[in-house]
């Protein structure tokens, strides 16, 4: 959905996989182009927010899947809904807890106003509303939602990535009349200053992660368990791995120039 390209910059357009018939076919474009915007399942539909056309903007798309003909064909239609509250690009969109949370980015197109501030658009659908503020600002962060938390790892702050993760829980915000703050996540970090990274939760490991760090993959397949009981890799085998995989590359980079000097 939406992105962009060499030639129209930011773009409407969508495409959807089918997993049955292996084929990618075209849906309506969106009513705005965007690139930079975070999207996320919520309620059985498919919802977009934010993102640059010429304006980092707040404007929130929701794509509907209906079925009216005997056959089973699926008609698309994207559909403009509540706004945020702010514009965000390099935000981060989750489902929990009933609702659907948007989380940090970025509020201006060439400055990096990052943001702390997340929000969360009611269980009806007609109202987004703030909730409380992580404890530092991200753009570009890590998100994933596990466990009725939501969980964020790293990002940039307009200045420098971080390695720090936070969590929030949705599940006792809904539940109680208390204000729930975020909370950093105790004896944990990142094994490196990271942003652009992402995260999945996957059904038979709590949380999988795999880190980019300007595009280039340095670690893959360790995964944070949020449970005590669990087991955890430890931060100390996790930043050998890192190193190891660091000092690699360097060698790499190192016998490639010796290479092309000894031409």
């Amino acid at each position: 959905m939406g992105g962009c390209n060499n030639t129209s910059g930011s773009m409407r357009s969508c495409e959807a996989y089918d997993s049955r018939t292996k084929v990618w076919r075209q849906l309506p474009p969106m009513h705005t182009a965007r690139k930079e915007a975070a999207a996320a399942v919520h309620a059985n539909k498919v919802y977009i927010t934010g993102g640059v056309d010429s304006f980092c903007n707040s404007s929130v798309e929701v794509l509907t899947m209906t079925s009216t003909s005997p056959s089973g064909t699926i008609n698309y239609a994207w559909t403009v809904v509540s706004f945020m509250c702010v514009p965000r690009r390099g935000h981060a969109l989750l489902s929990s807890g009933g609702c659907l949370y948007a989380v940090g980015g970025c509020t201006d197109v060439t400055e990096y106003t990052c943001l702390r501030s997340v929000e969360k658009l009611s269980a009806n659908g007609n109202q987004w509303e703030f909730v409380a503020p992580m404890t530092v600002v991200r753009h570009a962060a890590a998100t994933v939602s596990l466990e009725g938390k939501l969980f964020v790892f790293g990002g940039y702050d307009g200045a420098s990535c971080s390695k720090s993760i936070e969590c929030y829980n949705t599940a006792a915000a809904g539940g109680q009349a208390v204000a729930v703050e975020w909370e950093p996540v105790a004896g944990c970090q990142l094994p490196v200053e990271n942003s652009s990274a992402s995260a999945v939760a996957l059904a038979d490991l709590p949380t999988g992660l795999h880190l980019t760090y300007y595009g280039q993959c340095l670690l893959q397949g360790e995964r944070y368990q949020p449970t005590k009981a669990k087991k955890e890799y430890s931060q100390k085998a996790v930043a050998k791995m890192m190193i190891a995989a660091c000092k690699k590359e360097e060698i790499k980079e190192k016998k490639e120039m010796f290479q092309q000097n000894s031409h």
